[in-house]
This record gives C-alpha cells, structure tokens and sequence, in this order.
C-alpha cells in the first residue's frame, strides 16, 4: 500500500505545486512510518476517505489543501496525496495525546480522537469530529460541524464560518482559555473533606455543610462548576465533573455561613437554617431560605424566590410552605432581588427588602420599622404596618407603575416615579402617610382620618378622608375601594394587571388583599418549582 501511494505521490506532487503549494514541497518525499495510510475507509456506509493513523504523540499533524490535493506534514517529514475521488480526509489519534492541525484544510474531514488529551482543529467545510476520552481541546470553523467530545473535561470553541449555529455535545467549556489552569483545578478538586460532602444525582449537584460557619465560594468557566470551602485554615474544593447539571442545592450549618455563588449560571436551591448567614446567588432563577437569624440574601439576575426565614407567607392567606428542617423563627433580614422578576418575603420582625430592576413582588408582612422598596419596574409591596408612629413601616414603590399597600398599623408610603396605586386598608387610629411622587397617582386611605402627604407631581387622585394630603392637582374621589382600584387601573399600564386584574376587581379591602396573595399560593409555588423561568406575573395565568 504504501508502495503504491508513493508513486502517487510524485505524479501530485508536481501537479500539487502548480496549485499552489510551496517550495518545500518539493521535499516531501514520505510521512512517516508511523503513521498508517489506508485508502477508500468507508463512514456510514456511504461516505469514503483517505485515512490517517497516528500511532506516537511526537509531532503535530499537519493538513492543508483542498477537495483535490492535500498535504501532511508530521515533523520534519509530509507527503502530498490526491483526494479527488474521496469525500473527505479521514484522522484517526493515538492513545497517547495528539495535537492535529487541519484549519487549512478546506475539505470535508472525519476526525477521530484517541483516550489521550488531544488538540484538535478543523477547517471551514463540515467537518466530523469525535474526540473520544481524555481533556480535549476542540476548534472548528465551519457551517454544521457534528462535535462529540466525548468523554474528560473538554473545551470547543466553534466557529462561525456558516450560517447554521454549531451545537457542540459533552462539552464543558466553550472556551479553551485558561485550559491547562482549569484542568489543573478539576485535578485538584477532591471533595469537601472534614468541610462538607457532596454528590450528584439525576442533574442535581448537592453540597452540605459538615461543620458550622463555613464560608463556600462558587466559581464557573463554561459549564464546569467548582465549590471552593474554608474555614480558618481548613479548605476544601470539590466539582461534580459534569456539565449535566439541571440544579445546585446548598444546605448551610445552624452557625454563621457565607455563600457567594454570583458568577453561577445554574439554577440554586439554598437553606441557610439557623445562624447569621450571608447568601449570593447568580443569574439563575433560585430559591432561597435565609433562616432564622440575622440573614442577608442577595438573588443576582434571575427570578427568584428569597425568604429572610424559613417560610412562604402572607398575612391574608397564611403560611404556603415552611421549610421541613432548620427552626421556623424570624429575624431581622434584609434580602435584596436584584436583577429579575423576583418573589421576596420578610416575615417577622424589621425587614429591609429590595426588589431591585424588574417586576418584582415584596410581602413585608408583620413587623416593626419594615423597609421596603420597589426600585425600577412595575412592582407590587405590601406590608401589615408598625404598631406606632416611631415604628412605622415605610415602603417606597420607586420607578415604574406599582401598587404600595399597608393592610395594616402605621405606615409611609412612597409611590416614586410613574403612575401608582399608594393604600392603606389599616383600621381607624393608625397613623399613615401617603405620598404618590411624579406621575398621576391613586392615594387611598383607611386607618387615619388626617393623614400626612402629599400627590407630588402630576394629575393626582386621593379616596378617603384626603384633608391633609398636599397637592394642588390632588382632586377627590370618595372612600369606596372598589372606585379607588378601578380608577387606578385605569391611568397605570402595569405588568401585573393581567394577573390581578384590578379593571374587575368586586370586594372590600380583604378581597383586594387577597387577590394579591393568592399570586403566591401553593399552585403558584408548585408551577414555578417546574418553570422557574417564568415570573410571577406569567404563572397566575398558567398555574
């Protein structure tokens, strides 16, 4: 065979010059023995191939050419052979790590890896590649390309030479950069230790803490997750080795544990229990339980649901969930969603919570001094008031068209920019201050027959006893709440309002309450488990 292919050999040479190959190819009398040509390999049975076995990792194999001619070069040997009559280049890798190098060769290539750490790189036609085991390093350029990487910690970078996007399978970093590093890390990484264990079941990667006030760092490169524990001079670091993961899910210690897992992509599941534990979450749509204790929750980009304790509860429909483990106490928390459409509950005692940008839902509920605020979005905050003046509960709606509501005690409440529906359904003798901000907004007020406030900018409206309320384009509108809903529906364009649907709404102060809580009863929970993606808003019309 090989007889046979170097009398091929010298006729394409000379014909391979004129098509321009270089002038050393005029040396190119041979490849080496080491590698084994085979002609007409078939693949699937229809296609054929010119192929190529490695046998050592001593060199870098080298291919550049066309549909006609192609070169090999592997060391300081190379050979020029005609391919007219085949459909492609075939490559077959060692078991002991090859790099290959076919980005300029234009033709159809069939690439198979060995169980080493291969590098690999096709040109801008459609390619085949299996990489097989091993840590590879994959790139292509072409249009439709089939990437296996196959079995190892493996990059591919593919490119976009064609119109069709490349989806790459078993793959855990789509990008190669920091290979080595990285791979030095998995390496590494040999689990928690005396810190924590961990396990991975059906695309759930588990960790849970061994020992109190642990603090755990999350880092992401690609697909590939690591978890990296300390604890004074104790550390730890594990990976699940995969890029199968559906979920993360923590379980803290009852001490004092930090989680920062802001760079995480994945979805979270976290429990704090008991302690003052301080918990960051990434761009996924995560659940998070502080505890009790003096809890800080940060929820990233996302939508997420954030409990400062350790139950799902409103005051007009109760308890929805309590976690199973870990104590049912409150503390003061303070929770901020961030980015995303988020769910936030604070529960018992002086809550600080931020919805942040999005479309965000807040329930302060009971709770002396509680501090709510909407930011940007349409948002909706309710929260059941301080039991006097100085402990007042405030809640500002911020920008967009919100809905602020005291169901109960002594509250401020801020509308901010836009158009807002500012309320208090508190029963009479309670202190309240209203104040809508820009926009035109709808003031109602139960609970003091001289309240403080003002409409602030634009075409206001105030229900209820309004003497106190400032405002020179503050107009009148009678105490009745079904009024005071309708009239607001109808000067905000809110998000919500499909899932509230204030234009309808029929009922007392308790029925509005309600409408609002029921946006997070035990079917909204069990939907959204399943579709996390989905905001709030989105459910109530699905569930």
């Amino acid at each position: 065979m090989r007889k046979n292919l170097s009398k091929l050999t010298k006729i394409t040479t000379f014909v391979a010059l004129s098509l321009g190959f270089n002038a050393s190819s005029y040396a190119c009398t041979g490849l080496d023995n080491s590698i084994n040509v085979t002609t007409n390999t078939i693949h699937n049975g229809m296609m054929t191939y010119l192929s190529f076995t490695l046998t050592n990792n001593q060199h870098t194999l080298h291919a550049i050419g066309g549909d006609s001619f192609v070169k090999m070069t592997y060391g300081n040997t190379c050979e020029i052979f005609n391919i007219s009559n085949y459909n492609g280049v075939q490559v077959n890798l060692s078991n002991y790590g090859n790099t290959y190098n076919g980005q300029n060769l234009h033709t159809h290539q069939l690439i198979h890896g060995g169980n080493g750490n291969d590098v690999i790189r096709t040109g801008n036609k459609v390619d085949y590649v299996y990489s097989g085991a091993g840590n590879d390093q994959l790139f292509t350029l072409g249009d439709t390309d089939i990437v296996d990487a196959g079995e190892g910690i493996d990059c591919a970078e593919v490119g976009t030479a064609g119109s069709i996007p490349q989806r790459p399978e078993n793959h855990e970093l789509s990008s190669c950069a920091n290979f080595s590093t990285i791979i030095s890390k998995t390496q590494s990484c040999t689990g928690g230790g005396a810190l924590f264990t961990d396990y991975y079941v059906n695309g759930v990667w588990g960790i849970q803490s061994k020992i109190n006030s642990v603090s755990y760092t999350f880092e992401q490169y690609g697909e590939l997750v690591f978890v990296n524990a300390k604890l004074g001079n104790s550390t730890a670091c594990s990976t699940p080795n995969t890029s199968n993961i559906d979920l993360i899910f923590a379980k803290l210690s009852s001490g004092n544990d930090s989680l920062n897992a802001s760079v995480i992509t994945y979805n979270m599941t976290v429990y704090g229990l008991e302690g003052k534990d301080n918990i960051t979450t990434g761009s996924g749509h995560d659940w998070v339980f502080g505890g009790s204790d003096k809890d800080i929750i940060r929820g990233g980009a996302g939508n997420d649901w954030l409990m400062g304790d350790s139950r799902i509860e409103t005051d007009k429909r109760g308890v929805v969930f309590t976690l199973p483990i870990g104590s049912s106490a409150t503390a003061q928390d303070k929770v901020y969603g961030q980015d995303g459409h988020d769910v936030i509950f604070g529960n018992g005692h002086s809550d600080h919570l931020e919805g942040g940008n999005g479309d965000d839902l807040v329930f302060g509920n009971a709770g002396d001094k509680d501090r709510l605020h909407g930011n940007s979005g349409d948002d909706i905050l309710v929260d059941s008031g301080g039991n006097k003046w100085k402990k007042r509960a405030k809640l500002w709606g911020g920008s967009g068209n919100d809905i602020v509501l005291c169901e109960d005690g002594d509250c401020e409440l801020f509308g901010g920019g836009s158009a807002d529906f500012v309320a208090s359904f508190s029963q009479y003798n309670h202190d309240i201050g209203l104040y809508g901000g820009d926009g035109g907004d709808t003031l109602y007020n139960r609970g003091d027959q001289y309240p403080e406030g003002s409409g602030g900018g634009g075409n206001d409206r105030c229900h209820g006893p309004c003497k106190l309320i400032k405002s020179s384009g503050t107009g009148i509108g009678g105490d009745n709440i079904e009024a005071a809903v309708y009239y607001a529906a109808g000067v905000m364009t809110a998000v919500y309002e499909g899932a509230i649907d204030m234009r309808s709404f029929s009922g007392n102060h308790s029925d509005f309450s309600k409408r609002i809580a029921d946006l997070v009863d035990q079917a909204a929970l069990d939907y959204w488990q399943n579709n996390r993606h989905h905001s709030i808003y989105v459910i109530e019309g699905r569930k």
